[in-house]
């Protein structure tokens, strides 16, 4: 039975009905607050914009980060490469020469 069914004609309930009652009207509250909390994230637009721009600009510097750690495994590559072309050179000029 709920907490309304359990008020007499004049008026007055049981204690354990108008319990349920506060108890049932502190619960529609507190889905309300949650509502109105959403719709106001909903409508925060100035809100939802800066969430936006930072997540861009993680992104950035994420995307940053990478392309500077690739950068310098490229260099470290083009310098190893240089450096071996540079021996084999060397070590060709000097058989060459040696003939």
């Amino acid at each position: 039975m709920s907490g309304a069914q359990e008020w007499n004609g004049n008026g007055a309930g049981s204690a354990a009905g108008v319990r349920q009652l506060r108890e049932r009207i502190a619960e529609e509250r507190r889905e309300l607050a949650e509502t109105v909390g959403a719709l106001h994230a909903k409508t925060d637009i100035k809100g939802r914009a800066r969430e936006k721009v930072v997540d861009a600009e993680t992104a950035v510097a994420d995307a940053a980060s990478r392309a500077g750690h690739a950068v310098a495994a490229a260099a470290t590559v083009g310098r190893q490469v240089v450096s071996t072309t540079a021996d084999r050179v060397t070590t060709t000029a000097d058989r060459v020469r040696g003939a």
